[in-house]
């Protein structure tokens, strides 16, 4: 013990120094594999093979307010829009992604100012207002309403709860099971029932899950829209036939709802698409339609995919060669190390400790290096955003393993240098 603290005492700078050198080499191994486990993450979420498709845009041609209004009164009218959508849902060659971002009147919201459906945008926020007919507390938060083809392609997925049982989706009823984003993790919990209302028809939204963290989609050409603080609100996946009682909420619904994107595989021509459209349109009765080329979407693809690829590319890179320099001045010090512990670990062979004698007090150097090594390399772990347990579990297995041979490297060093200075002798 009192050889340990007046080693200590002796090499303290250069013990720190090898103690800070070691955690920083395994922080920085910490910090890149995170990296590469996020980036890697968001190739999956962002970049399936699913999505490596030609998109295009399609949208209603019903601008004037004089001619929507009169096909909304219509009953006949609005069945024909929502045979359009049942059969552009279920084709076998067309991925159709019905996504739309209408506000939610909710009562009595629990939530604050970031989820103001005006939010981050150049719109005048609203927050807690009251409504004049009935008199409740309400407050529109930001919402999208998207079918089961959307919510797949985009590989949007739950943390807690279920995903959407989206056959089960009725308007009709009363009750609509809906996802909340992350940002929501701390106010509504799953099985909770928020009141509010959609078109102006009253439901209690249940909630049955919330996304994991970031999740996002394409939407409006922007590629990595968020939506952490929305309400996901489940199209059915088949419009009813529309009666006299519905006609006003079905009216808006349905074109809501036949607004989106279309994504196809690449072979598909646009010829091909637009023949199958109008087949579509044939059979539907519909045809007040147009279709939008979309290629801000694969420009945006291609400039994240490669981005991130050749991101993950350089860190291997830098991992590779600040391992290699760090590893040499490692060696470096310990040779300067061991020239100032030589005098010691003489006295103790000439005292007539045997090898192995002389190998446990390297291995005391030793362990007191790396321990002060992993108490850094912890304190950083823990004081960090990031945590990963799993990754820190195995990098101080990997650490206990460089302590290895770093050790039966010194233990040689050691014994070589001693057999070699009493043998000359």
């Amino acid at each position: 013990m009192k050889n340990l603290y007046f080693d200590l005492k002796q090499n303290v700078v250069l013990i720190a120094l090898k103690s800070t050198l070691i955690s920083f080499l395994f922080i920085f191994f910490y910090i890149c594999i995170s990296f590469m486990h996020s980036s890697n993450e968001a190739i999956d979420r962002e970049f399936s093979d699913a999505q490596k498709e030609n998109m295009y845009g399609l949208v209603d041609t019903l601008h004037d307010p004089n001619d929507f209004s009169k096909f909304r009164e219509d009953i006949s009218s609005i069945n024909h829009v929502a045979d359009f959508y049942n059969q552009l849902n279920k084709s076998d060659n067309i991925n159709f992604l019905s996504i739309f971002d209408q506000p939610i009147p909710v009562t009595d919201f629990k939530g604050d100012m970031q989820f103001d459906h005006a939010f981050d945008t150049e719109r005048t926020k609203k927050g807690f207002y009251q409504d004049e007919q009935t008199g409740e507390k309400l407050f529109d938060v930001k919402a999208l309403q998207m079918n089961a083809h959307a919510f797949s392609f985009f590989n949007l997925s739950v943390k807690k709860g279920t995903t959407i049982d989206w056959n089960t989706v009725n308007y009709d009823s009363n009750v609509l099971p809906i996802l909340l984003g992350s940002d929501y993790n701390s106010i509504y919990n799953v099985g909770d029932i928020i009141e509010g209302s959609l078109y102006f028809k009253k439901y209690q939204f249940k909630v049955v899950g919330i996304l994991r963290e970031n999740a996002s989609l394409f939407y409006q050409n922007n590629r990595n829209t968020f939506i952490d603080n929305h309400f996901i609100i489940p199209y059915p996946p088949k419009l009813p036939k529309v009666t006299e009682k519905g006609k006003e909420f079905y009216g808006i619904l349905n074109f809501a709802m036949i607004n989106g994107n279309i994504a196809v595989s690449r072979d598909m021509t646009g010829t091909e698409l637009l023949n199958k459209l109008h087949d579509i349109s044939l059979k539907s009765n519909f045809s007040h339609y147009t279709l939008l080329s979309m290629p801000a979407y694969l420009i945006q693809f291609n400039f994240m995919y490669n981005i991130i690829q050749k991101n993950l590319s350089l860190i291997f890179g830098v991992i590779a060669l600040l391992s290699l320099s760090l590893y040499i001045v490692l060696r470096c010090l310990d040779k300067v190390m061991i020239k100032r512990r030589l005098n010691i670990i003489k006295y103790f062979w000439i005292k007539g400790y045997r090898a192995r004698d002389i190998k446990f007090v390297v291995l005391k150097y030793t362990m007191t290096e790396y321990m002060l090594s992993s108490i850094i390399f912890l304190a950083v772990y823990l004081t960090s955003s990031i945590k990963r347990l799993e990754l820190l579990f195995i990098l101080l297995i990997a650490q206990a393993g460089y302590f290895t041979i770093d050790f039966m490297i010194l233990k040689s060093t050691y014994l070589s240098k001693l057999k070699r200075t009493y043998t000359n002798d």
